[in-house]
């Protein structure tokens, strides 16, 4: 009986091992502040990889990388922008000017709400087939969620309650 547990053990230090890998490669894309989007779908994707069993090293992160920095560069850049914005909120509230406590506050839920849809994007990100455009994703059908979830029609983000007990 400690083979099974020994070997689950093994494949979640394996998994584990791999995520501290892919993190290191992520650091690594990330030193450009607006390349850190593209950097975290590649890392995604990668790791996503490695859970299918499917063959996948720093080439194949690197390429998924340099698809997602074509256009995840301008998710950065906006991002850095938001960053910036809320330093500006938070300097104004440290003034005691009327409401900066208000749009400090308000800023900085705007950001975290921010990071949040973009790195839940970048988790689900894959590459447009070649020579072609990505489908739209579904509509959110209002009636359409269990009790218990709430779906964003955006799809930057999904949460499911635990069940009753």
């Amino acid at each position: 009986m400690s083979a099974p547990v020994e070997s689950r053990r093994r494949v979640g230090f394996g998994v584990f091992a791999e995520c501290l890998l892919t993190g290191v490669w992520i650091a690594v894309l990330s030193v450009p502040v607006v390349t850190a989007p593209a950097a975290f779908a590649a890392g995604a994707r990668h790791l996503r990889r490695h859970l299918r069993g499917q063959s996948g090293g720093w080439r194949e992160c690197f390429a998924d990388f340099r698809l997602a920095a074509r256009r995840g560069w301008l998710v950065g850049t906006g991002g850095l922008a938001g960053f910036v914005a809320v330093l500006i909120d938070v300097r104004v509230a440290r003034a005691g000017l009327p409401g900066g406590q208000l749009a400090a506050a308000i800023g900085l839920l705007t950001l975290l709400a921010a990071a949040v849809a973009v790195l839940r994007a970048a988790t689900v990100w894959t590459p447009a087939p070649p020579g072609g455009r990505c489908s739209p994703p579904p509509p959110c059908a209002p009636s359409a969620p269990p009790p218990g979830r709430c779906c964003s029609c955006a799809g930057s983000r999904s949460w499911r309650s635990p069940p009753n007990s």
